[in-house]
């Protein structure tokens, strides 16, 4: 057993426990080379000799790595390990230190379309980046949506499967399911073979219980869940009447019993976000002075035990008949309605006990909602306080860095925690206030980095000029220049529209409007 001050392969010190689970340990360590904290998930002994368990914890990294998306978790090494030497095989991730969604959805906890919009946003940009890669994340929950200092990403990618497998009987035998009940789409529950379709569902339930404190589809059995699948759910208002009806559309689309009917995950962000936009200029419905007194619980100022949920368990080559109650498993009651901390979770302690206040960040004049790249903008605009461990906000200067630069962020797991690892919360702490600039300058990182290669995109000198103006306008922001920052955001404004005379449309689109909505937030 590895303990505080142990090194693997020569560079990796062990510092700690970070969680648990049936397949591996995820520790925090430090890399003593490149001098900063990372991850480790290392594969539990009694695995280590199994070879179909090796085989799958080896596609997780190579699935991790192969991505290189800055939504995704990323891996920074694998070791094979050496069994002779009673070594298991490893890998070193990046360290999420604000832990997972699962924590702060606990006891069907709440959080404000504030709060979540920009979390579902930035996976659905994750998402859209394994779909892109042919890969199907397949497991889609709470406990798998982490924290890193920039934003959220998607983690454990031990159940992903790609596209270009053969079928399901390449990872799972026929007429089962692999995946965590409550999030399962009812294509699979019915046998079939997951497809994005699937993920986009699994992040639709997501939004659904954070929105309304339930999943969309409770049930108590696999019987009860069958019986379900061809129903629609119901809409957000029908549950969550507070928050009105801003959200219907986008849940009902995503959430569709049909695959052929979801948007794929980028669509599904941009309607999120067009949801945002209407439940903002509706007044904010559920809100008390702008804050979550009225999302369903009163603030609270103890601990909260990080319990993440007790019912919904990642199902591994599921029956797909059906079957008696669901039964419980160590102390942990195994029913459907809520997060899961799966088996291979990092987590901390919780980090929303409380429930935030926070001031009206003002009209919605800064959503561009028909570019679906704007999203990543008003998630990464929003997330770097959210994501903090504590939760804390930021100054209303910080934003997250462009798509490029985003891909070599720091830390990020999988396992979940022993239960002696949680800790209370502190108390509320005011959340900032959203600067649209900011928004808007996270959009245009993002356009430039789509745009960039290819035979119809920015050459390579065009996109590094493009993102230095970018960074220039940032710095004014963060000096507080706001004059400056317009001026030079004109500029940007302009090199942008020579710079695209020649690119393909849709970027060519994307970035102008993207570049147009800069200078239009900083009064342009």
């Amino acid at each position: 057993m590895l303990v505080p001050g142990d090194r693997l392969a020569d560079r990796y010190r062990i510092v700690g426990v970070l969680g648990s689970g049936g397949m591996a340990t995820v520790h925090r360590a430090v890399d003593e080379r490149l001098e900063r904290d990372v991850a480790l998930k290392i594969l539990l002994p009694n695995h280590a000799a199994d070879p179909a368990m090796a085989r799958r914890f080896e596609r997780e990294a190579r699935a991790m790595a192969a991505v290189a998306h800055p939504g995704v978790v990323a891996v920074f090494d694998v070791d094979p390990g050496d069994p002779a030497a009673g070594r298991e095989p490893f890998f070193v991730m990046e360290l999420c230190p604000g832990g997972s969604l699962a924590t702060r959805l606990v006891d069907g906890r709440r959080l404000t379309p504030d709060e979540l919009v920009p979390i579902l946003v930035s996976v659905a940009d994750g998402l859209d980046g394994l779909h892109r890669a042919r890969l199907v994340h397949r497991d889609i929950k709470p406990s798998n949506i982490l924290f890193a200092t920039d934003r959220a990403k998607v983690g454990d990618l031990g159940l992903a499967q790609t596209e270009l497998d053969a079928g399901p009987a390449a990872i799972t035998a026929p007429g089962t399911a692999i995946g965590t009940l409550a999030y399962l789409a009812p294509e699979v529950l019915r046998g079939a073979r997951a497809g994005p379709a699937a993920d986009v569902f699994a992040l639709a339930t997501v939004a659904f219980l954070g929105l309304t404190g339930q999943v969309p589809r409770p049930a108590a059995s696999m019987a009860d869940l069958l019986r379900a699948v061809g129903r629609p759910p119901p809409l957000v208002s029908a549950v969550a009447p507070d928050l009105g009806t801003a959200f219907d559309a986008a849940l009902a689309a995503a959430l569709s019993t049909m695959a052929s009917d979801r948007p794929d995950a980028i669509a599904f962000g941009s309607a999120l976000t067009a949801g945002f936009g209407r439940w903002v200029r509706s007044g904010r419905p559920g809100t008390v002075d702008g804050g979550s007194v009225a999302m369903g619980q009163a603030p609270r100022t103890g601990p909260v035990e990080d319990r993440s949920m007790a019912d919904a368990t990642t199902a591994k080559a599921m029956s797909l008949a059906p079957t008696a109650p669901i039964g419980v498993t160590g102390n942990r009651a195994r029913g459907i309605a809520g997060p899961d901390a799966g088996p291979d979770e990092q987590r901390r302690a919780p980090t929303t006990a409380p429930v935030r206040q926070r001031t009206s960040p003002g009209p919605a004049t800064w959503l561009p909602i028909a570019a679906a790249v704007v999203l990543i903008g008003l998630a990464a605009a929003i997330l770097p306080g959210l994501l903090a461990p504590g939760g804390t906000g930021p100054s209303p200067t910080s934003a997250r860095p462009s798509r490029a630069a985003a891909s070599a962020a720091s830390p990020s797991p999988s396992p979940s925690p022993s239960p002696a690892l949680a800790s209370p919360s502190a108390s509320p702490v005011p959340s900032p206030t959203i600067d649209p600039a900011l928004a808007a300058l996270a959009a245009v990182d993002a356009a430039i980095s789509r745009a960039r290669g290819g035979p119809d995109g920015l050459k390579g000198k065009e996109a590094n000029e493009l993102e230095s103006l970018a960074a220039k306008v940032r710095r004014d922001l963060d000096a507080g220049d706001r004059a400056a920052a317009l001026a030079d955001a004109r500029t940007l404004d302009d090199r942008v529209r020579k710079a695209t005379e020649r690119i393909g449309v849709e970027d060519r689109d994307r970035l102008r409007a993207a570049s147009a909505d800069l200078a239009g937030a900083l009064g342009g």
